[in-house]
């Protein structure tokens, strides 16, 4: 299950509760502590997150930055 932890400046980690570098219960510290935070768990995702988090961020952006409709590309994308 990844979250993604969005920090003061913006900024998200993704990390999932099946990580298998980096333990769930070390990102639960940063989570109780200091200013508020938002915090998204997904199950059964691995490191970073992966493969489930790409989407999560990509809306989480669009509606940070209040984009309501997809981004054009230039046909070769």
């Amino acid at each position: 299950m990844p979250f993604a932890k969005l920090d003061k400046g913006g900024q998200s980690t993704e990390q999932g509760t099946n990580d298998e570098i980096f333990p769930i219960e070390d990102s639960m510290i940063p989570l109780q502590h200091g200013s508020v935070k938002e915090a998204r768990f997904i199950l059964n995702a691995m490191h970073m997150g992966e493969p489930a988090v790409g989407p999560i961020i990509l809306k989480w952006i669009e509606e940070l930055f209040g984009i309501d409709e997809p981004p054009k590309t230039n046909g070769h994308v």
